[in-house]
């Protein structure tokens, strides 16, 4: 089975996640590539503009995965530039994030969650 990409419309973040119990940060698109019934697995491709940022660090409990296909990616301490590769295990903690512009291939064991981590103080 294939899909062609440019038969795929680009669609806001939110009508995807929009149930996963915290706001999924504006101004991300995505194309919906596959969803598992059964176990919520998807893969999905993620555009996020130039400027587009979030604003505390978070985590998930299922593995994601990406490829940076296109632009600059910024997770916390790192720099991710096209064509690069993350994993990021259930559990960890990563970002703030900000783009400079950047399409991400997006691999997730499960449904997507995210918890909003704030600084101990």
């Amino acid at each position: 089975m294939g899909i062609n990409l440019d038969e795929v419309e680009w669609e806001p973040a939110e009508t995807m996640w929009d149930d996963t119990g915290e706001a999924v940060p504006t101004g991300l698109f995505v194309k919906v590539l596959s969803v598992d019934d059964e176990t919520g697995a998807s893969t999905v491709l993620v555009k996020a503009p130039p400027g587009w940022t979030t604003d505390a660090p978070e985590v998930h409990s299922v593995l994601q995965e990406g490829f940076i296909l296109e632009g600059t990616y910024h997770n916390g301490d790192v720099e991710l530039r096209a064509p690069a590769y993350f994993c990021l295990p259930p559990g960890t903690v990563h970002g703030p994030a900000r783009s400079e512009g950047h399409v991400v291939l997006s691999m997730l064991s499960g449904p997507l969650d995210i918890t909003h981590v704030t600084p101990e103080g």
